[in-house]
């Protein structure tokens, strides 16, 4: 077994609690980075305060990094609460488009309100982080954008949660008695093409998306109780199941799964394998989960697990990652050969293959590869006395691999040891394979 290669890890913060996010990579090797601050944060001398952060609320960023690790562009939202970004993309010329949730922001194309209380935020940046266009949605109350996806062509496809009233473009939709989950699609420019509803059974939410060369857009929900996507009930084994969707380009539903356990199961990353239009989907569970004919149980508490579903839904396999312990996967992605990689935390010991790491502390930051059949590859930590987990993953063309996430205290990252400025800071790292 032959582990990575760190190339560098660096941090950012300041005295607060500062927190990566989505992390995309472009071809180039520039990489993108969405994340939060509390009052204050330096990117290599930017300095961003925002509104929100001065009042005490977490300041929202989207900053654009060289493959060396510096900074180029930083974008501040200018939010006075509540505004963040859940998910972000790439569109094929280099567009970052972002999704989220806000009240009142700027991210340089003027400011907008929300309704009355949250509501979906739907943007892109241009490659050197100039705003291009910033549109809102929503009702009178709570609505959020938590998934997104592009297309080849730089159509834009987000999921997330409404309240009735809320108007993409095509008139205002009914969510009846509850919250509903939502698909809308724009163009690259941030026009109306279309949007429908995808359920009304509260609570359900979008987890994360995926498009593949085709156009069409795959999406993983949680549920509670029985809904219909359109082609049947579902009915949820306990305490939140995952639906697993695919809809066309013009928004109509393919075929919907779902699987889970007693407890609460999370999907929190989903990619498609641009060789075999395979999804691969990575999340947690508590005590058991069924995927398909795949009975996965946990050997303690919360459980990491990866499956990987052929083009029209069918399971082809999954496994469990874990330990004893406290184990979970937030992010997934695929190199060119079809090997798979995934981060995530973990606490106590966690046993991948060859391998057997044990957290440093609290909780640890995670890293694993597998083989395209799930077979182990490699494992890696990275962590100190305090908290640490891994929220951003991207993987370049040439194969090197960046992590993102937070880390509190001192934390060590191969042979370089970082120190956080605050509560928590903000680390990522590059390595090779």
């Amino acid at each position: 077994m032959r582990l990575p290669t760190l190339e560098w890890a660096r941090r950012w913060g300041s005295y607060g609690s500062d927190n990566a996010g989505r992390l995309v990579v472009a071809d180039d090797g520039t990489w993108i980075m969405a994340g939060g601050y509390q009052f204050e944060i330096d990117f290599d001398g930017k300095k961003l305060t925002g509104t929100s952060a001065l009042q005490g609320n977490m300041g929202t960023f989207i900053a654009g990094f060289g493959p060396d690790g510096k900074l180029r562009w930083a974008t501040d939202f200018h939010g006075k609460a509540n505004e963040n970004i859940t998910d972000m993309a790439l569109g094929p010329d280099g567009t970052v488009i972002f999704a989220g949730a806000f009240r009142e922001m700027n991210a340089g194309c003027g400011k907008i309100r929300s309704v009355e209380f949250d509501d979906i935020l739907v943007g892109a940046l241009s490659t050197l982080g100039r705003c291009e266009w910033t549109r809102g949605f929503g009702s009178k109350g709570n609505d959020w954008g938590q998934a997104i996806a592009v297309d080849d062509a730089g159509n834009v496809t987000v999921f997330g949660t409404f309240q009735s009233g809320t108007n993409f473009g095509g008139g205002p939709m009914d969510a009846g008695e509850s919250a509903g989950v939502f698909a809308a699609s724009f163009t690259p420019g941030g026009k109306y093409r279309w949007a429908r509803s995808l359920g009304n059974r509260s609570p359900i939410f979008a987890q994360d998306a995926t498009v593949d060369a085709a156009g069409n857009v795959y999406v993983t929900l949680r549920f509670e109780g029985t809904v219909d996507f359109g082609d049947g009930p579902k009915t949820s084994r306990g305490g939140g199941d995952v639906a697993l969707l695919a809809l066309s380009s013009d928004g109509r539903l393919s075929w919907s799964t779902s699987f889970g356990g007693p407890f609460l199961d999370v999907v929190n990353g989903l990619v498609v394998d641009p060789r075999s239009g395979d999804l691969l989907l990575v999340g947690s569970f508590a005590r058991f989960i069924d995927i398909g004919t795949n009975h996965l149980e946990s050997a303690g508490g919360g459980e990491g697990f990866i499956a990987r579903f052929d083009k029209m839904g069918k399971p082809l396999w999954a496994q469990r990652l874990g330990s004893s312990e406290h184990d979970s996967l937030g992010s997934v992605a695929l190199d060119a050969l079809g090997n798979i990689y995934a981060i995530g935390q973990f606490r106590g010991s966690f046993t991948f293959g060859e391998s057997t790491l044990r957290s440093a502390g609290e909780y640890d930051a995670l890293a694993v590869s597998m083989n395209p059949d799930g077979s182990p590859r490699w494992a890696v930590s990275f962590g100190g006395p305090g908290y640490e987990d891994a929220n951003g993953l991207a993987v370049e063309p040439s194969g090197r691999i960046l992590v993102a996430g937070t880390f509190a205290s001192k934390a060590s990252f191969g042979t370089t040891n970082l120190e956080s400025a605050g509560a928590h800071d903000i680390f990522v790292i590059a390595m090779r394979p």
